[in-house]
């Protein structure tokens, strides 16, 4: 879903930082994710509409090293610290992860990569 360029609200919808976001399918958002086309196939599917420069270039950085990690398809190819991190008995899955995964569950996890968030 693309925002039109007069409903543009300059709020990163990744990191809340107000009056930096690029509403994606702008010309500034363009120009930036020009050199990176993972980022706009990534984004295609996404729940974003408005993104900042800085997250842009994390997620490049993501992608990258997404690259180095194969997607674990096994329980004993699960990388603590890479794919998942502990927190009491539960394992939190990182933003990597779900980015590996390839789609969101909707569940609303914490570190959804596809912007996904429960409605309350």
């Amino acid at each position: 879903m693309f925002i039109m360029a007069e409903e543009k609200t300059n709020i990163c919808q990744r990191c809340g930082d107000q009056n930096s976001g690029l509403a994606i399918g702008d010309d500034d958002f363009m120009n930036i994710t020009g050199a990176i086309p993972e980022i706009r196939t990534f984004l295609a599917k996404t729940n974003y509409d408005c993104l900042c420069e800085k997250c842009l270039h994390e997620l490049d950085g993501l992608l990258q090293q997404s690259a180095q990690y194969n997607f674990p398809t096994e329980k004993n190819q699960i990388i603590e610290g890479v794919h998942y991190y502990k927190e009491k008995a539960l394992w939190v899955f990182t933003e990597l992860y779900q980015m590996q995964r390839g789609y969101c569950c909707k569940n609303g996890c914490r570190h959804c990569a596809y912007g996904y968030k429960l409605k309350n």
